[in-house]
């Protein structure tokens, strides 16, 4: 599983063919906010080890 969420998701935010992004414009930028939040803590020990 780890290996996974290395590859996915990818830079559009899919998993494989499934995934994507469809939100209203007021929300793009909140939720790009998020997603590199998610993909800059992702790989560190304390974000894999929290229960």
């Amino acid at each position: 599983m780890y290996n996974y969420f290395n590859k996915f998701p990818d830079k559009g935010g899919y998993f494989e063919k499934y995934g994507g992004n469809y939100s209203p414009d007021e929300l793009k930028l909140p939720l790009e906010e998020i997603a590199n939040a998610y993909l800059s803590i992702r790989n560190t020990p304390e974000f894999i080890n929290e229960t």
